[in-house]
């Protein structure tokens, strides 16, 4: 079995409501939302795990608590053999980064890409500050995009180029981990292979272990070396790809084989990356 790079055991994430109207007249207990409700994970150097389920389960929270956004309300985060729960250093927040699902709110839109990759390049002290402007360059070329566009803001791309942004800015601190939520599911279909596409040739050519968290059966078996499933905060099952689809054990598992539509089950089109 190959090195353990992230490992989740026993995570547990529980979100307080406060009152309302309703919780006061009838003097209800303030709801509590079970996020994620004790989950275990493994990913390991080399592969991609895919995380699915259906919107609401608790994938984007647990991808969080994942990447040290989140402090567990339990349970453990570690990378490489170092637990984190929340408060990584600066050296572990290297070694994990993050793609969001919707790419223009999670740039700032007063920032042009170029200041967006400086910052972090300067913060973290990835290069001396001279090749600041090299590795910038790099980053843009990596993910397929003009050195031109170093000087213009978010609102002048597309959804696909705004993704590759954000790609850029996380592979700035040349991770070992990429956790990538739901990437492509705010994209247009016409460029959504693209970035899948963009991801897979990236994670090959530098060496990640991706966390591909999605809603989408049929793009979670073209990316995944395994796959979880999960559903009401927890996972069902876990397993190799081609086992996990071809004898499904759970059965909600079963449940969303069966909803995916035949075209959707369709091998994703090798797609040149260009600059959608």
């Amino acid at each position: 079995m190959s090195e353990e790079l992230l490992r989740i055991d026993g995570l547990v994430q529980h979100f307080g409501r406060s009152a309302g109207p309703l919780d006061k007249l009838f003097r209800s207990e303030h709801a509590v939302v079970r996020a994620v409700d004790g989950v275990d994970l493994v990913l390991h150097r080399g592969e991609t795990l895919g995380l699915v389920g259906e919107s609401g389960c608790g994938k984007s929270t647990l991808s969080r608590c994942a990447a040290g956004l989140y402090t567990p309300t339990k349970g453990t985060v570690s990378y490489a053999g170092e637990v984190i729960n929340g408060s990584p250093s600066k050296a572990q927040r290297r070694l994990v980064q993050m793609v969001f699902q919707d790419p223009y709110s999670s740039l700032n839109p007063r920032m042009s890409v170029g200041q967006t990759l400086g910052e972090v390049l300067r913060y973290h002290r990835v290069v001396p500050r001279s090749e600041v402007p090299a590795r910038i360059r790099s980053l843009m070329d990596l993910v397929g995009l003009p050195a031109r566009a170093i000087d213009q803001l978010p609102h002048a791309f597309s959804g696909g180029q705004r993704q590759r942004i954000g790609i850029a800015r996380a592979l700035a601190l040349e991770p070992q981990v990429l956790i990538a939520d739901e990437p492509v599911s705010a994209l247009d279909v016409s460029v959504q292979a693209n970035i899948i596409n963009l991801l897979l040739d990236l994670k090959d050519s530098l060496g990640l272990s991706m966390l591909f968290v999605s809603h989408n059966m049929a793009v979670v078996r073209q990316v995944s070396d395994r796959i979880a499933v999960m559903h009401d905060g927890v996972v069902v099952e876990t397993g190799p790809t081609d086992e996990v689809f071809s004898n499904p054990q759970d059965p909600y598992t079963r449940l969303l084989l069966s909803s995916v539509p035949r075209l959707a089950g369709q091998t994703i089109p090798a797609v040149e990356a260009g600059t959608a």
